[in-house]
């Protein structure tokens, strides 16, 4: 296994490594853990989104158009920053 800075001195063999992160950056970022569900229609799009414990955290229809899923998306995850 390699080291961050190593070189492979095999370029043809597999590289493994594991990255350890502390016990709060876990937590935060399985708390930031989101299920969303996507009910695809013509005209519409209802979207149901859960939290990483499967509890109900917010619902809403938005129009069946890229940009407007996109910024829906993108609300989301600036919630969770």
């Amino acid at each position: 296994m390699l080291g961050f800075g190593e070189e492979d001195t095999n370029p043809g063999e597999a590289v493994q490594s594991k990255i350890t992160f502390p016990r709060e950056v876990l937590s935060m970022l399985s708390s930031n853990i989101k299920y969303i569900g996507l009910d695809v229609h013509q005209e519409s799009i209802a979207i149901a989104v859960l939290n990483g414990a499967g509890k109900l955290v917010m619902e809403s229809i938005v129009e069946t158009k890229a940009a407007t899923l996109l910024e829906f998306l993108h609300g989301l995850r600036e919630n969770c920053m």
